[in-house]
């Protein structure tokens, strides 16, 4: 089942469970100052499950730039992250005009930027703007 899907159903299935704990209040005629505290916990939920299913919705890159080097630490910026689907762990190839001149190991990943260190090459062959393309394992 598609992470959009599941995340569609799990918004329903917080929809149902908010009306079944209104109604609950209701029938126990809990006071206002309750109720109100419960919907305003539920609408931060409700942004979270929206910002959620926006991400799912996101087109995952499998080509990026390099943005930058830092070689002390000996890692690679590429400008794609786990918004764009890129995953810790990640193998991706380093071109520059259309030749491989370096492999790359994704090793963190935050929203719009992932670290990478070498696995293959060496780090001064890398220019500042090179792509990066995800390798494709296949199964």
């Amino acid at each position: 089942m598609a992470v959009q899907e599941k995340s569609g159903m799990a918004s329903q299935q917080f929809e149902e469970l908010y009306k079944y704990v209104i109604n609950s209040y209701d029938l126990l005629k809990a006071g206002d100052t309750v109720k109100e505290k419960f919907k305003a916990k539920a609408a931060l939920v409700r942004v979270r499950v929206a910002s959620l299913l926006i991400a799912g919705k996101l087109q995952k890159h499998d080509t990026g730039l390099v943005l930058d080097i830092n070689k002390k630490l000996g890692v690679l910026a590429i400008n794609l992250g786990y918004g764009d689907g890129v995953a810790q762990g990640s193998e991706w190839q380093v071109k520059e005009a259309g030749k491989i001149i370096a492999l790359l190991k994704i090793v963190e990943v935050r929203k719009s930027l992932s670290l990478g260190m070498m696995t293959k090459g060496k780090l001064q062959d890398v220019p500042q703007g090179a792509t990066v393309v995800k390798i494709v394992k296949s199964k």
